[in-house]
């Protein structure tokens, strides 16, 4: 049973909403994606709210995880996970560093 849940898991990770999809803002609380005209897969209706603290929140799907690598930033909200493939968190400001949210050293908890 763990298995399956894992490749399900794995699954939607691989399904990958297009970074392009979303306008980006921050605060010294995080980061706020908004969803531009058109598909933004899941989220395509909310924003999604990534905290400093790894925290995320979608008004949808709920309270979950966030981290970023090389690849992009992975999230999890729900029990599902979501890729956000080749996305990088362009905006800034002084309160934020998404490298404190790697995968590397918080990886969300469905990795464990």
């Amino acid at each position: 049973m763990r298995r399956i849940l894992a490749a399900t898991s794995l699954a939607l990770l691989l399904l990958a909403a297009p970074a392009l999809a979303f306008d980006q803002g921050c605060n010294e609380n995080g980061w706020v994606l908004t969803p531009e005209a058109g598909d933004a897969g899941p989220f395509a209706t909310d924003q999604l709210y990534m905290g400093k603290s790894c925290d995320a929140y979608s008004p949808v799907h709920g309270q979950g995880r966030w981290c970023w690598a090389n690849g992009g930033v992975s999230v999890e909200v729900a029990g599902a996970s979501f890729g956000f493939a080749r996305m990088e968190l362009y905006c800034q400001h002084p309160a934020l560093d998404p490298q404190v949210c790697s995968c590397a050293n918080t990886p969300l908890p469905s990795w464990n």
